[in-house]
């Protein structure tokens, strides 16, 4: 198929991004590269896609040919603009403002916000370095956005009696080797969001072994297996005891319950069945 992909202009797209929803379309687009497709990215200036064609957002980005389009923007305004074309619309946040036609989620919490969408997991790939004996300090990589956590997981750290190393936006941003090597050296993640829609890093924790504790009002609750991969709490209180527990998991297991429940070939293979049924003229 000629499979067109849209990013949002505001973040570069790399196999390297920070952000977790730019990250997991990269590893979309190149993963349906890799299996034949004419992939063209439409992305942000400073983006790389060398299995296909890149063009940087502009005037000509809505004039390619092609036989489905995978929209990954934020607003998701293709749907709206050109209703004639094929169009799988894959929400990754709360931003959209308004029910596009074939939406595809990673999470029942997402279908809450649009429940005519399908469901397809989130599948990470096995690029870190598994990690058997980490350190003994937590770890919080949402920066210091609010509605991330910042001051749950400082609090719940400092009342645990663990010392807490935090990453993210307006701290120190982390990518490539060095991030993972951050993720598989803690003792546990520190996930207690108040807003994400399908967290990639939990997923990401757990491909290197570490386990996440969070808590369960978002999407995070479902990329968690819990007492597997790590503890689904009710409040932070709960997170205390649940991070002085994160020792007595296996870190093997965690990492071949993430490889088999997320896998990336079967992700891959659902996105070309619903991108060959949007060409073929279905939608829902």
């Amino acid at each position: 198929m000629q499979i067109v992909v849209l990013s949002d202009d505001r973040m570069p797209l790399r196999p390297d991004a920070i952000g977790g929803l730019s990250r997991s379309l990269w590893d979309l687009a190149d993963g349906l590269a890799a299996r034949g497709h004419a992939v063209t990215l439409v992305a942000a200036r400073g983006s790389v896609f060398p299995r296909g064609q890149l063009i940087t957002w502009g005037a000509g980005a809505m004039a390619i040919e092609a036989d489905a389009w995978l929209d990954g923007s934020h607003a998701h305004l293709l749907s709206q603009a050109r209703p004639d074309l094929p169009v799988l619309n894959r929400i990754g946040d709360l931003e959209c403002a308004w029910k596009p036609p074939n939406v595809v989620v990673a999470t029942e919490y997402m279908r809450g916000y649009f429940p005519n969408a399908r469901i397809i997991k989130t599948g990470v790939k096995d690029e870190g370095v598994f990690n058997p004996t980490p350190g003994n300090h937590l770890l919080f990589m949402g920066g210091t956005i609010g509605r991330k956590g910042p001051e749950i997981a400082r609090t719940v750290a400092r009342t645990a009696g663990f010392e807490l190393r935090a990453y993210g936006e307006g701290l120190a941003p982390l990518r490539g080797k060095e991030k993972w090597e951050v993720l598989s050296s803690a003792l546990a993640l520190l996930h207690p969001s108040l807003s994400d829609a399908a967290p990639r890093l939990p997923l990401e924790a757990a491909t290197v072994g570490t386990p996440t504790v969070c808590l369960d009002i978002t999407g995070a609750a479902e990329h968690v297996q819990h007492c597997v991969s790590g503890f689904i709490c009710e409040d932070p209180v709960e997170m205390v005891e649940a991070v002085r527990d994160a020792a007595l998991l296996d870190r093997r297991a965690i990492r071949e319950w993430v490889l088999e429940e997320h896998a990336f070939d079967r992700m891959i293979d659902a996105y070309e069945a619903a991108l060959a049924s949007v060409a073929d003229g279905e939608r829902w």
